[in-house]
């Protein structure tokens, strides 16, 4: 039986830093599963057991020493006389929220790098138990969190859930460990998400109870304090509420957007409606509900207005961009698109189609703006 090895990275929580930190181990594999930690990795024995990494596992490997307790404690105190722990550097006001930042930063890049990158990764690893069965999975897509607010006599029922392509999971039907509070890092079961829109703080109410209850004596204080800052971007569901709709369709903004499986960047058209609400062509969904918080609560519902919407899509038809596979749009009738055409599409029809209402949005390849003279070539990216 021949046996390899590997570099491992595991997600633990450190004590000292309530925090959850990566490190980096050298694991055996057999018959294609890793199976045990050998060592603590570091480039020298990585080197010694022949193990060949890649520039971006190099990387990584250094994010994983700079965010050491040790690291830490060293970076910290170089200009103090007396020494500090990193618990009291983190408990400390002058220091807390740098040390925390720099924390948080690293190890949202070392969680994106993963999400980029097929390693091994687990969370809080039993090195008793062979590693296989705890390797965890990056996911592409984001979670999509729901807040759902039922209005009875004396309370209000709160509930949140998570979707993932139409999956819906309650956080406490389910093994869920928040990892960064922002972004939020979430593992859900065996697999490990970025959520979009809310912070980590707001799932870890609903770790361990399926609803929250808040009685109306509260509820201002509650919304003010909890729930203001999320309440028009996450998607909401409301019962009990007195609510007025509305339909009033403002205009139409063209993003990018890039597909993995076609390897090529699509136009995705979002309708854009009052109070910052905006619907994707391809979504399903008919109507967005935002609270409107005054001297009472209530429900704004934004109702899509299809007709009007149909007048932007036949615009975009008429200057020669159609669906493709039901949901994006792309100038191309061909079965492989080409990476950039759509870029190169909008960047020569940028004036036609401000004139004919439509607004852009920044032309982004990895968040970084694309020049006037982009032609595919990354040094035309900035």
């Amino acid at each position: 039986m021949s046996t390899t090895n590997c570099l491992l990275f595991d997600i633990y929580f450190a004590d000292e830093l309530k925090q959850f930190i990566p490190r980096a181990y050298i694991a055996n594999v057999e018959e294609n599963k890793v199976q045990f930690v050998q060592k603590n990795a570091s480039l020298s024995l990585l080197e010694a057991y022949k193990i060949t990494i890649s520039a971006p596992e190099k990387d990584a490997l250094n994010l994983c020493e700079l965010l050491k307790v040790e690291s830490l404690h060293k970076k910290y105190n170089l200009k103090n006389k007396v020494k500090k722990t990193v618990a009291e550097l983190l408990a400390d006001p002058a220091t807390g929220k740098v040390v925390l930042q720099y924390i948080h930063s690293k190890f949202a890049q070392f969680l994106k790098m993963c999400n980029e990158n097929n390693w091994f990764v687990t969370v809080q690893l039993n090195r008793d138990k062979p590693i296989y069965n705890q390797l965890v999975t990056f996911q592409k897509k984001h979670l999509q969190p729901n807040l759902h607010f039922k209005n009875e006599t004396e309370k209000i029922i709160y509930t949140l859930t998570l979707f993932h392509e139409n999956q819906q999971y309650f956080p406490a039907e389910n093994q869920v460990k928040v990892l960064l509070n922002m972004p939020n890092w979430i593992l859900l079961n065996q697999d490990i998400f970025e959520v979009d829109q809310i912070n980590g703080n707001k799932i870890i109410p609903f770790l361990t109870k399926k609803t929250i209850e808040i009685p109306q004596k509260t509820t201002q204080l509650y919304f003010d304090k909890f729930l203001k800052d999320v309440l028009n971007k996450v998607e909401i569901d409301a019962e009990g509420f007195d609510f007025e709709r509305r339909s009033d369709l403002k205009g139409c903004k063209l993003h990018l957007i890039y597909d993995f499986i076609a390897d090529c960047y699509f136009v995705n058209p979002e309708f854009l409606y009052e109070e910052q609400t905006g619907f994707f062509w391809h979504e399903n969904k008919e109507f967005r509900s935002r609270f409107v918080i005054d001297s009472t609560i209530s429900i704004l519902q934004i109702k899509r207005n299809r007709i009007a919407e149909q007048l932007w899509i036949d615009k975009l038809e008429q200057i020669g961009l159609s669906v493709k596979n039901s949901s994006y749009f792309t100038k191309s009738d061909k079965i492989k698109i080409e990476k950039y055409e759509n870029i190169h599409f909008l960047q020569k029809n940028k004036n036609e189609l401000e004139k004919l209402g439509f607004e852009i949005a920044d032309l982004l390849i990895d968040q970084k703006n694309i020049s006037k003279k982009f032609r595919g070539n990354e040094h035309f990216v900035s």
